[in-house]
């Protein structure tokens, strides 16, 4: 079983992931020590973009560029050591490359000529225009413009235009083969993944994958949401804010972001705060979803300690100013807001302690 937890930005998403790693038969991949996550299908270019553009107003000539975009992104996470994602040549040397070339001969083949979008720029060539010169006076060539000369971006041309079954029948092998470089030595592994899928795209992707793929979707308490991106989580990463600072702009694009659910059976929604305030259930709810024994968590507390957690939660209780600017989220989010059991103040000096 392959498992994917994702979330919106500051969901949650870390603490499931601690969960389960604290399970026998369970494994975070890749094995490498630290944070990774895994971009590859939902890249600029990459897996899931090619699958919109070829199943949606598709011809010979968009195709050629669909499927170079998919071959471009899929090098630079390839070649180029990214720490936290990508790095493929670095984790598993030619496996990945292969898989690539092996998927795009599927669907698509590589054909003679040239089409403008090759063209990245163009210039004026007093050599070329000599020669063109030369060759209308000896040859009789007719010439359209002197000098001009184009700078190509030297890639294939590609037709691309299989049909869905084919094309997903295709998706499915690609997808199954990623999955399949971070195979272990325990036949009963559930391989955990961290990302690998935005929760807009489960429904709509989810013919890119075998029954074998299960996904988790964090959720979390929007006024927490709000206040843990303006004043502490991103701001200590040295990053921007994700979502906007302004409660109002918040709650629409809020609104726009949030999926209400999922017709995929193998997706599930999780509050974040379930695991801290409803720990035994959450945990009962995950295990029941993934098969997981409870025999097997025999790591239980080493890395999601609830105790410590909570300090993240109900923060709009720490005064009366994150209150306040709370209040319109709780008036027009007021279905999404996470009914806590009784009320909390945390503790300022704790909050976002492992």
């Amino acid at each position: 079983m392959n498992v994917a937890v994702t979330g919106y930005y500051n969901t949650g998403s870390s603490a499931v992931l601690d969960l389960l790693q604290e399970y026998r038969h369970v494994s975070m991949v890749p094995a490498i020590g630290r944070q990774y996550e895994h971009v590859v299908f939902y890249t600029s270019g990459g897996l899931f973009d090619l699958c919109t553009l070829l199943t949606h107003g598709n011809s010979p000539h968009t195709s050629d560029m669909v499927v170079n975009h998919f071959v471009q992104a899929m090098k630079r996470l390839n070649d180029y050591d990214m720490v936290w994602f990508g790095s493929m040549k670095k984790l598993f040397g030619d496996g990945f490359s292969h898989l690539v070339d092996e998927f795009v001969s599927e669907i698509a083949t590589s054909k003679k000529g040239e089409t403008s979008e090759h063209i990245i720029s163009s210039h004026f060539s007093l050599f070329k225009a000599a020669v063109q010169f030369a060759m209308k006076i000896f040859q009789h060539r007719h010439v359209v413009q002197y000098g001009r000369a184009y700078v190509r971006d030297g890639w294939p041309v590609y037709f691309s235009m299989p049909d869905e079954e084919s094309l997903f029948s295709a998706v499915r092998k690609f997808t199954h083969g990623y999955f399949a470089l971070f195979d272990t030595d325990d036949a009963e592994a559930l391989k955990l993944f961290d990302h690998l899928i935005w929760p807009q795209q489960i429904d709509e992707f989810s013919r890119c994958f075998n029954d074998d793929m299960k996904f988790i979707v964090l959720d979390r308490d929007p006024r927490d949401l709000f206040l843990i991106s303006k004043y502490n989580s991103w701001r200590l990463n040295h990053a921007k804010p994700h979502y906007p600072t302004d409660p109002l702009v918040f709650i629409e694009e809020w609104r726009r972001t949030h999926v209400a659910s999922f017709s995929n059976s193998n997706a599930m929604q999780l509050h974040f705060e379930e695991l801290i305030y409803d720990y035994d259930n959450a945990v009962r709810k995950i295990e029941n979803f993934l098969g997981l024994k409870s025999k097997w968590h025999f790591n239980k507390g080493k890395h999601l300690q609830p105790e410590k957690s909570i300090e993240n939660t109900q923060l709009f209780q720490l005064n009366d100013e994150w209150h306040q600017e709370v209040e319109p989220i709780e008036e027009l989010l007021g279905e999404f807001l996470y009914e806590y059991p009784y009320v909390r103040k945390p503790n300022y000096n704790l909050m976002f302690a492992k």
